[in-house]
């Protein structure tokens, strides 16, 4: 599986960027993650958009891919349950770490919920960014 990382270059985009100082206490590289499907579309979800499965515009220089190994049995965990993820409304107070609704999603915690749910993370992790989704997947603790 791969994982697309927007830098930030959109109007949400940079404000991420610019609050992650204060969330994180660094400025974040990334301020979007989605998960790749194929070369021509990702699932993921967007500010003023519910999660879905999009076209991805093919320019480098706006975003990093990073791949992680799953087993046969995740791949097809993932691929069984795709629809229960198409939907799902976006959360913009949780994008900006003022408040959670555990019943809308940022683009990370998304993607971060597909991970538990096929077994490749053993736990949902309290992240505020997608930088901080990239750390817990690059620890190999998971």
């Amino acid at each position: 599986m791969k994982l697309i990382l927007y830098k930030p270059k959109t109007v949400m985009g940079k404000i991420i960027k610019f609050l992650s100082p204060f969330i994180l206490g660094k400025s974040a590289k990334y301020s979007h993650v989605g998960i790749v499907l194929d070369n021509y579309h990702i699932l993921d979800i967007n500010a003023g958009q519910n999660s879905k499965i999009r076209h991805v515009h093919n320019n480098r220089f706006n975003f990093s891919v990073i791949t992680i190994n799953l087993s046969y049995n995740q791949k097809t965990l993932f691929y069984k349950s795709i629809s229960k993820y198409l939907d799902l409304e976006y959360d913009y107070l949780k994008a900006i770490d003022v408040f959670n609704n555990d019943k809308k999603y940022t683009c990370y915690e998304l993607v971060n919920l597909i991970l538990y749910d096929i077994e490749y993370l053993d736990k949902m992790y309290d992240i505020k960014l997608p930088e901080e989704l990239v750390e817990v997947l690059m620890k190999g603790d998971n």
